[in-house]
């Protein structure tokens, strides 16, 4: 590709830095940041140690509790503000779990008794989570599996 109107056909296009203007990165963890057996890359933590040298606020976001980000941050040597819970859940996580609560939104209890007694009338194993544990109503698959991958 050339660099413009009347420029050589070989000539390269100009360098430009792509991070300029950008000041902070959202990054899902689940099939982005981490590989299909839930791993952390070399070459995708060797991009996220880039993007912190380059002063980027890097903010991990996940269905994930805080505690079961914990893991990816200790694999990444990062901590930092996250976005858990799908969103219901926002503050900052270190490799040891979280470190502060910003925003917390809850269902009232009535409100996930209902919606659980749904799910299990349509086959659905429900689960609840705080920042600090995980329940769920049966064993299963897919519970074990989400078990081995998050904790």
């Amino acid at each position: 590709m050339s660099a413009g109107p009347g420029a050589p056909a070989d000539t390269p296009l100009p360098a430009r830095n792509i991070l300029a203007g950008i000041e902070m990165v959202g990054i899902d963890i689940d099939g982005t940041l981490l590989d299909a057996s839930h791993h952390v890359r070399p070459e995708v933590a060797a991009a996220f140690a880039a993007a912190r040298a380059a002063r980027l606020l890097l903010v991990l976001a996940s269905a994930r509790s805080p505690t079961a980000l914990a893991s990816v941050l200790a694999d990444l040597g990062h901590s930092g503000p996250a976005i858990c819970f799908s969103g219901a859940w926002t503050g900052e996580i270190g490799a040891a779990g979280p470190l502060g609560t910003t925003a917390e939104l809850t269902l009232p209890l009535a409100t996930a008794g209902a919606i659980a007694t749904a799910a299990t009338a349509a086959g659905i194993v429900p689960s609840w989570h705080t920042a600090g544990t995980w329940a769920v109503t049966a064993m299963g698959p897919t519970v074990e599996r989400e078990m081995a991958v998050t904790h």
